[in-house]
């Protein structure tokens, strides 16, 4: 099941988005897909789980599927 939420802050606070996503995957919330439409996050429910986000953001220098295969490399997902 989804359940779409408001983003608390801009995009560009990534500290705050950070503990915010924390905090709902603390609640069962995890994020469903990378990235926000609009301030708004789609969430599926889980089982109630401690998780570590980080955000990283997009920029020519940092394409989006090398970005990728650098966190999978670390083991994150």
């Amino acid at each position: 099941m989804s359940i779409r939420k408001l983003s608390p802050c801009s995009a560009y606070n990534t500290q705050m988005l950070e503990a915010w996503l924390d905090s709902m995957a603390s609640e069962g919330l995890l994020l469903e897909h990378e990235g926000f439409r609009n301030t708004y996050a789609k969430f599926d429910k889980t089982d109630k789980t401690k998780a570590f986000h980080r955000i990283w953001a997009k920029d020519s220098l940092n394409d989006y599927h090398d970005a990728k295969e650098l966190r999978e490399s670390y083991g994150w997902e």
